[in-house]
């Protein structure tokens, strides 16, 4: 057990500040020894799941670009398909419109034809 700080000599509190100061110093020493060892740790546990992580995004990434290429294709595609449609429509309505034309010419003649 210690004395009380007023009944120790010079030397005794010289010791005791000594034996604290020791205390202290194991005391940082242990701080600083777990930080790097959290640190080590930490860097590994990046070193070792890292680069999937990075793979996998990078894969990702291109999913989404051939993702976007092929829209663009079906955009191009879709284009061109209501081009034709509307291509056809048309052609259609005028073959339409000349049979009706070609109709009408023969009907306005039937009445001639019963006068």
């Amino acid at each position: 057990m210690q004395k009380p700080i007023e009944m120790m000599t010079d030397h005794e509190m010289l010791q005791e500040l000594l034996e604290e100061k020791r205390r202290a110093d194991r005391v940082r020493s242990i701080k600083i020894a777990v930080c790097a060892a959290i640190l080590i740790a930490v860097a590994v546990l990046c070193a070792i799941y890292l680069p999937p992580i990075i793979e996998y995004f990078r894969k990702l990434n291109e999913s989404v670009q051939q993702i976007r290429s092929t829209l663009q294709e079906l955009r191009a595609v879709t284009d061109a398909v209501k081009e034709t449609v509307g291509n056809l429509r048309d052609a259609g309505t005028e073959r339409l419109e000349s049979a009706l034309d070609r109709i009408n010419e023969l009907l306005e003649g039937f009445p001639a034809i019963f006068r």
